[in-house]
């Protein structure tokens, strides 16, 4: 739990980004009851929101406040920033953070995409209490293959909102935001809140006392803790070039895990290809199963 979580400094953020709408109206919008946005908004929680919540108010959002911005409003540190006001938000750089109608669609198109292939998926929604493990676009449980048991995909964006393609620079801090939350993600242990669970931490924290709140987290309402052995992550683009270049880079060697890239295709709703990413781990094992391998398909990219 984060000892040093500002309530004050989280409510600006999210006043900010209900913008001109009431509190009503933004928590009918966002899926959020209506106490506990009122609770928010008026720095009146004394835990941070999970990930889910987060990313309901930053999918619902006025005045470009992101997912990032509501993220950093729940750590005990201020970004730092040339703006003399503590309460103000950082901008996030464009396209670090993909909005809601884009996150769906992208998630949508690999759902569909995986029932194709042998093996069988689960998405998991909220993970670990998805405090300290992001998802990504769609973290996935899969069965029957031979060498993975978990299976992540995150977007990394390399054209702007009208199509333009990003600067490399650009590019490689998209990149690297993603790779920060790969780095910091335990794989091996995850669990799967329960609806029940996920309701009484999202409507009561502020009622609970510390004790309480971790009693509630370790109670049998929640979802057994699950181990994954071998964990695969993809990174989703939407651009040839932003393919070949992660495709042949030797920059992951360090990370100890599976990695992939995949080019996908908002016009056919298809992937249309996958390529395994040099890493620490020898990629020939899941390179040869089937049942995880998206196969190269036509697309006019």
């Amino acid at each position: 739990m984060i000892k040093d979580f500002d309530a004050q400094r989280f409510a600006n953020v999210v006043r900010k980004a209900q913008g001109n709408r009431t509190q009503k109206s933004f928590a009918l919008e966002c899926g959020i009851s209506i106490p506990r946005m009122c609770n928010m908004i008026n720095g009146k929680i004394s835990q941070p929101p999970t990930q889910r919540t987060l990313q309901k108010i930053a999918d619902n959002a006025q005045n470009n406040v992101t997912l990032h911005d509501l993220v950093l409003a729940t750590t005990s540190t201020p970004s730092v920033s040339s703006n003399t006001d503590e309460t103000e938000p950082r901008t996030q750089e464009p396209q670090m953070e993909i909005d809601g109608i884009t996150r769906r669609l992208t998630a949508g198109l690999i759902l569909n995409a995986l029932t194709q292939l042998p093996c069988q998926s689960t998405a998991l929604t909220e993970i670990n209490d998805s405090k300290m493990f992001d998802p990504g676009i769609l973290t996935c449980e899969i069965e029957f293959s031979n060498s993975i048991d978990l299976w992540q995909f995150r977007f990394v964006a390399s054209t702007d909102t009208s199509g333009k393609l990003l600067s490399k620079e650009q590019f490689k801090k998209n990149l690297i935001h993603e790779l920060g939350y790969i780095a910091y993600n335990n794989y091996k242990r995850t669990y799967n809140l329960s609806d029940e669970g996920n309701f009484l931490l999202e409507s009561f924290p502020d009622i609970m006392t510390d004790e309480e709140y971790e009693v509630l987290k370790d109670s049998k309402i929640f979802k057994p803790l699950k181990e994954f052995e071998h964990a695969k992550i993809s990174l989703v683009v939407t651009t040839k070039a932003a393919f070949n270049v992660l495709a042949n880079s030797t920059q992951f060697t360090s990370l100890n895990l599976w990695m992939s890239v995949i080019l996908i295709d908002y016009n056919s709703f298809s992937v249309v290809k996958e390529a395994y990413i040099t890493t620490a781990l020898p990629h020939d094992i899941p390179q040869q199963d089937t049942s995880i391998q998206f196969k190269e398909v036509s697309s006019k990219i």
